[in-house]
């Protein structure tokens, strides 16, 4: 990621024209980059999240937050949800056991 300078001195360029198109970050808030793209400076393209939700997508996340919370309310044995929703038994019982997706509510 690229930084700039700026009256504010030294600022990455993502959040700079995050702050300059929508106003400022709120704190606990990251700016993430829905086209993926590091380098972007798009407004259009960025998006304020926890840094929790930010780290998900950095990660390339399989599940969505609606996916998550269908597992938690789910009855059906884990391999049948692992199978529908393309992730190990193994992900499946974390997230039920409250050990993975914790921010997430049923």
């Amino acid at each position: 990621m690229e930084r700039i300078s700026a009256d504010e001195g030294q600022q990455y360029a993502h959040r700079l024209a995050y702050e300059r198109a929508r106003g400022p970050i709120p704190e606990g808030k990251q700016v993430d980059h829905l086209c993926r793209q590091r380098d972007c400076v798009n407004p259009e393209h960025l998006e304020l999240v926890t840094q929790v939700e930010n780290i998900r997508r950095g990660r390339g996340t399989k599940l969505t937050v609606d996916e998550v919370r269908a597992i938690k309310r789910s009855t059906d044995p884990l391999e049948e949800l692992a199978s529908r929703f393309r992730v190990t038994a193994s992900h499946i019982s974390q997230i039920r056991n409250g050990k993975a997706w914790t921010d997430v509510e049923a």
